[in-house]
């Protein structure tokens, strides 16, 4: 009995290295592995990769563990450890196009541009407008509007029949349209009349209130001057030149806050005509599993 125990544990042991039984194991494992994946259970699902790895090869597996990473908000893992550049020529854009993306979901637009800064339009196929969208990012959340002109004028050739990219054309050269305040005119503005920076920037109760503050405290400190009462009207003098420096740095702000509202709309008006990124849409992930 005890014989019969023994080979029956060996029996199982080995049977996933078993022609029948690697099938049956591997396709298990695939299932079970995309099954974690679409219930949102990343960091699961890469371990299970990770594991089938060692019985299974295919070329986009590496793909699929790092764009659970991505989801996962795991940016800097796919960048400092994805090695993209081995990837086959089918994945090496996509590849590029999700450590280009991590690094723009951490701000580092200098690194998201660099990632994909080789890659020409005239290769890119199917993905062109893909990459067009990936190169426009960087300036787009800089405002640069000279260089995402650049790169429409480069991309136009080979996307200028695609209706997408004629939307997405146009609500981008609206910006050339929308007319920003000046943060440091405003500063001087209100420098001459308290208040007038932050009128001009449109924040008119702001303005409104500066202008009173300043007034209201310079007013009384000179009546108490004139009446002999210099203590309090030193103080007064002073709090009002507080006023004054905080209502200078206030229209500042107000202008920068005004820009920051009208470009967020601009940006807000461009991404509504766009499909989010998704890596799945550069390469089918189902496909690994198959």
């Amino acid at each position: 009995m005890r014989i019969f125990f023994i080979f029956s544990v060996i029996i199982f042991l080995i049977s996933p290295l078993t022609p029948g039984g690697a099938e049956t194991f591997l396709e298990k494992q695939k299932n079970f592995t995309l099954e974690l994946y679409k219930r949102g259970r990343y960091f699961d699902s890469i371990a299970e990769a990770r594991r089938l790895q060692l019985f299974y090869k295919h070329e986009g597996l590496n793909y699929f563990i790092y764009s659970a990473y991505f989801w996962k908000g795991e940016y800097g893992t796919v960048i400092n450890n994805y090695q993209y550049r081995d990837e086959s020529a089918e994945l090496k854009l996509p590849a590029a196009l999700l450590v280009s993306r991590s690094y723009f979901e951490i701000g580092n637009m200098g690194g998201s541009a660099g990632v994909i800064e080789n890659y020409i339009y005239e290769d890119a196929g199917s993905f062109r407008l893909d990459l067009f969208n990936a190169r426009i990012d960087p300036f787009l959340y800089a405002d640069d509007f000279q260089l995402m002109k650049r790169e429409i004028y480069i991309a136009d050739p080979f996307l200028a029949d695609d209706y997408n990219f004629i939307r997405l054309r146009k609500e981008l050269l609206a910006r050339e349209s929308i007319t920003t305040k000046s943060p440091a005119g405003a500063a001087v503005l209100s420098a001459f009349l308290p208040g007038a920076g932050q009128i001009y920037s449109g924040y008119y109760s702001a303005g409104l209130l500066s202008f009173i503050s300043v007034a209201a405290f310079l007013a009384g400190g000179v009546h108490y001057k004139k009446d002999g009462s210099d203590a309090r009207g030193g103080v007064l003098l002073f709090f009002s030149g507080l006023f004054y420096a905080g209502n200078i740095y206030g229209a500042y702000n107000a202008a920068s806050l005004a820009n920051e509202a009208v470009i967020s709309e601009y940006r807000r008006s461009v991404n509504s005509v766009r499909a989010p990124y998704e890596p799945g849409r550069f390469y089918d992930i189902e496909k690994v599993f198959r």
